[in-house]
């Protein structure tokens, strides 16, 4: 199975970075079939190196989860060139450096990557690659942090005009970036006592979460703040993130494949489960519109689907890795110093020692079909017996 926490639609085709991949990969929309079109160079270290993507132009800049650089890949040509990421004055765990960037937003030709576990704020010309650093956020930051375990901002950004808006998990408070003059401010909601999950515009509101699963409508300066009667005290969801659609806040449970939403006219809510069963408590891992009536999702065990919000149905789906997982362990270089290589569906032990054995015979094109991996395993498994 791929697994993928984000992707860009272009042309009938999802272009995602993979979360059990270290590379980038298409899937076509109609036939489901997935494509391998780059892998990194330090696949398979345990961590991945990219998590989110954004698409501008003609390229998909990808920010950096454990990788050193931001990665854009050029859809018309095929190739891949990198950004330097500014350097940061201060100490940062080697532990944290592989989780970087997560939340981003966009104004105009400048992306901004926000801090996860990595202690900066970065803005990006997607015209001319210059990349710089926005400072003195985190030192006002740090008065509300109440939980240096917990990431700086959550995934959800709210953009409205130039105006960004993040939030924290530690602290009640809003983080207000002009994207145009790289200001910052601090917006506390005096109203709540947690910090927020998730935040999404829905025409003239704010919707919020909270770290405990409490749902607060707000307008969009902040200023008048109201909790809305969501679920049983007994029984509540936290949320991971949100969107808005089709007069609709979606918001996706961090911990079981369940989405709520949340009619904006009606303030009603309605449930769409993934569960096949109670004890199936595996999470959602990407929900996202690929159409203006119908979401992917796709969970932590590869399960594949999408939700049609006019008929009300979840279709399933089955994504055909067979040539992009070929291709993909064909790109694995086995010659770096030090390797580490973990096991998964994507790189399993056969493909390992099919490696192993091409470069043995110094077949290096590695256009020999033969599965030697596979056929070692089946030896061994018989000998086993």
């Amino acid at each position: 199975m791929l697994l993928f926490e984000d992707f860009v639609v272009e042309d009938n085709k999802l272009i995602i970075p993979g979360e059990n991949a270290n590379g980038i990969f298409q899937i076509d929309i109609e036939s489901w079939k997935s494509h391998f079109l780059y892998g990194f160079r330090r696949s398979l270290y345990g961590k991945r190196e990219y998590g989110r993507c954004v698409k501008y132009k003609n390229k998909v800049f990808l920010p950096p989860m454990s990788a050193e650089k931001i990665t854009v890949y050029n859809i018309e040509k095929s190739l891949v060139e990198e950004i330097k990421i500014p350097q940061i004055d201060c100490k940062i765990p080697q532990h944290l450096k592989g989780e970087k960037f997560f939340a981003y937003s966009v104004w105009k030709n400048m992306l901004y990557l926000y801090a996860w576990r990595y202690p900066a704020i970065i803005r990006v010309d997607m015209d001319t690659y210059n990349a710089k650093a926005v400072l003195g956020w985190k030192e006002l930051f740090d008065k509300y942090v109440t939980d240096t375990q917990l990431v700086y901002f959550r995934k959800d950004v709210l953009t409205d005009g130039k105006y960004a808006y993040l939030i924290t998990w530690n602290y009640p408070v809003i983080f207000q970036l002009d994207m145009e003059t790289m200001e910052f401010t601090f917006i506390e909601i005096q109203h709540c006592q947690k910090g927020f999950s998730t935040i999404c515009l829905a025409g003239s509101k704010v919707v919020l979460s909270d770290r405990e699963g409490d749902i607060y409508i707000t307008d969009r300066n902040f200023t008048e703040i109201n909790q809305i009667e969501f679920g049983d005290k007994d029984k509540k969801y936290v949320f991971k993130e949100s969107f808005y659609l089709d007069g609709k806040v979606w918001f996706v449970s961090s911990l079981i494949k369940l989405l709520v939403c949340l009619d904006c006219t009606t303030w009603q809510f309605d449930y769409v489960s993934m569960n096949r069963a109670q004890e199936d408590v595996q999470r959602i891992l990407c929900a996202k519109p690929i159409s203006s009536h119908e979401i992917l999702i796709e969970s932590t065990i590869g399960e594949t689907v999408v939700y049609d919000i006019r008929k009300k149905e979840l279709i399933q789906i089955n994504i055909d890795i067979s040539d992009s997982k070929r291709e993909y362990c064909k790109s694995v270089d086995l010659n770096m110093p030090d390797i580490v290589l973990y096991e998964n569906p994507m790189y399993l032990l056969e493909d390992f020692v099919s490696g192993l054995t091409l470069k043995q015979q110094g077949v290096l094109d590695r256009t020999q079909e033969d599965n030697f991996g596979s056929v070692i395993m089946s030896t061994m498994a018989g000998k086993l017996k």
